[in-house]
């Protein structure tokens, strides 16, 4: 019993690891596109 809940604490906790990692690469994705797009738009003139 104790060894299946610890199993499962351990599942949890690496499942909440890679949904954060994903959300951190999501978030750095939405950064870069933005930055990108602010370049694109300085460099075209208006």
């Amino acid at each position: 019993m104790q060894q299946a809940t610890r199993y499962s604490l351990l599942i949890t906790h690496y499942s909440l690891l890679i949904t954060h990692y994903s959300l951190l690469i999501t978030h750095y994705s939405l950064l870069i596109t933005h930055y990108s797009l602010l370049i694109t738009h300085s460099a075209i003139p208006m």
